[in-house]
């Protein structure tokens, strides 16, 4: 389903005259997660693309020192080491600068490459693809934050936070929808999509995995 269908759906809904206000209301609060989670999905696809194309191309930079993980956490931590036991670090380190943020590091490698003109490649490369690691991870948060304070207007903002025992959270969640279809308040498609978000939003509290789809035998080749 894309953003043109969602958007179709919501419009829809919004003409329905047959429905009381109730009914309209849910199933627009699960029709706007929904399409949260669509297009915030969509531009990480875009994200990732990046990701994996700046990863390879460091993987050869560093003579496959640096390789990218299917974890993306993974991926940051392996990317971090990297810059931190790279030459511009040791530059750091003989002039004294013991302490820095990421951010300091962006600044400082900066003005290393304008006074030095050397482009140092690899970690330029490496710093630039953390950045969008750690961006990738921010925006995945932020997405499963909107489903979660939509269909928090349906539930309660206590029943989809992600704390105490999520399972029971869940459990108590699906047999109240239960109910709620007892009542018809959703019909047969707001009743699947909800369903669905619920199962990848619960999922993410209790995995919270990002997953890069890399070929893993062809990097694995590359190290042997």
């Amino acid at each position: 389903m894309n953003v043109e269908e969602i958007y179709y759906m919501i419009q829809s809904l919004n003409r329905d005259v047959n429905l009381n206000e109730e009914k309209k209301n849910i199933r627009l609060a699960v029709y706007q997660a929904l399409l949260y989670f669509v297009d915030g999905k969509n531009k990480l696809n875009s994200l990732m693309k990046y990701i994996i194309g700046y990863g390879q191309e460091l993987e050869k930079k560093s003579n496959y020192e640096f390789f990218l993980n299917q974890d993306l956490e993974k991926t940051r931590i392996m990317l971090k080491g990297y810059i931190l036991h790279s030459r511009f670090i040791s530059e750091l380190d003989k002039k004294g600068i013991k302490n820095y943020t990421f951010r300091d590091i962006q600044k400082y490698l900066q003005q290393y490459i304008k006074a030095t003109g050397d482009t140092i490649d690899d970690v330029a490369l490496a710093v630039n693809l953390y950045t969008l690691v750690r961006d990738y991870k921010s925006k995945m948060d932020n997405i499963y934050d909107k489903v979660k304070n939509t269909l928090s207007e349906v539930f309660g903002e206590e029943m989809l936070t992600n704390s105490g025992d999520i399972s029971f959270k869940y459990q108590c969640i699906k047999e109240r929808i239960e109910r709620m279809n007892g009542r018809e308040l959703f019909d047969e498609r707001s009743n699947e999509l909800l369903n669905a978000l619920l199962n990848e939003l619960f999922s993410y509290y209790l995995n919270g995995d990002i997953i890069i789809l890399i070929d893993v035998t062809e990097v694995k080749g590359m190290n042997t």
